[in-house]
């Protein structure tokens, strides 16, 4: 099969909120999401149970409270290792949500394990999102904001 079968088109959902926003819920040992790359960054944060997440073929094991980050043109595929597996899922591309993070061409280590700053991002934005209180696409923009932020003083490679 041919690496470009597998590339994926990517648009903005929304310019309020130009973050794709998701959750995977399988309640059975499953690929969850097939193969596939594209120009976006992805987020992926374990709630519950245990993923695995391969990079490039490499196997990232992620638990509760873990984030995988699939990097721009990085070929990616996710499997439920121990289920239920529960993860909130954000895609997006770093230009439309801040141009002067897009211009330093950032890498990001995949696998960040337990940092509690991240984790109480994902809370607070899965909390805005679930309200949808007036205003909750610019809070949920802003939290993606110190996220992205936090992973660019802490987690570049």
């Amino acid at each position: 099969m041919d690496v470009m079968d597998l590339y994926e088109q990517v648009e903005s959902p929304d310019p309020e909120f130009p973050v794709y926003m998701g959750w995977h819920s399988p309640e059975e040992k499953e690929e969850y999401f097939p193969a596939h790359w594209h120009e976006s960054l992805e987020l992926h944060y374990i709630l519950t149970g245990e993923s695995v997440i391969d990079i490039n073929q490499s196997p990232v094991i992620a638990k509760e409270g873990d984030l995988v980050i699939c990097n721009s043109n990085e070929l990616h595929q996710g499997f439920c290792s121990a289920a239920p597996m529960e993860s909130c899922r954000l895609l997006f591309s770093l230009e439309d949500l801040s141009p002067e993070m897009d211009n330093r061409g950032y890498v990001f280590q995949n696998h960040i394990q337990k940092d509690e700053v991240i984790k109480q991002l994902f809370l607070e934005l899965c909390r805005e999102e679930a309200n949808q209180a007036p205003g909750y696409k610019q809070a949920c923009k802003a939290i993606v904001t110190q996220l992205m932020v936090h992973l660019c003083r802490n987690y570049v490679v």
